[in-house]
């Protein structure tokens, strides 16, 4: 009797996890998306795409604008060069508080090899940005 009580309240505790899984935050869809969108902007040659996507552009005085519109050039132009170029980027983990996100990303190497790297993003206007 004992051990049919203990086996049905085990098996209900494991009904109630299967079936009562907590839903994940859409946010963390939405903020991985986003980093990975700015990222593939770089690595395709579309620097002004990535700019648009930093925090606070639409505030910075046209000359700032400028400045860093040409400087992503610099960095995509230079990220294609040579053989061993980023060729994808993949999201595998995000933190999250509020408004602010860090998105931790895979960048795959033409010669196979991968480097992590974290990208801080905040929220603006209901869209992510780059921080």
């Amino acid at each position: 009797m004992r051990d049919s009580v203990i086996l049905t309240a085990m098996g209900a505790g494991l009904l109630m996890l299967v079936c009562c899984k907590p839903q994940e935050d859409p946010r963390h869809q939405e903020v991985r998306q986003a980093a990975e969108l700015y990222c593939s902007h770089l690595i395709s040659q579309q620097p002004d795409s990535y700019v648009e996507g930093l925090y606070g552009y639409t505030r910075m005085a046209p000359e700032k604008q400028s400045q860093l519109r040409d400087a992503a050039a610099q960095f995509a132009h230079t990220l294609s060069q040579g053989t061993n170029r980023p060729l994808s980027v993949r999201a595998t983990a995000d933190s999250l508080w509020q408004d602010s996100a860090i998105v931790f990303l895979d960048v795959l190497f033409a010669d196979s090899t991968t480097e992590s790297i974290m990208l801080p993003l905040l929220r603006e206007e209901g869209q992510w940005k780059v921080r």
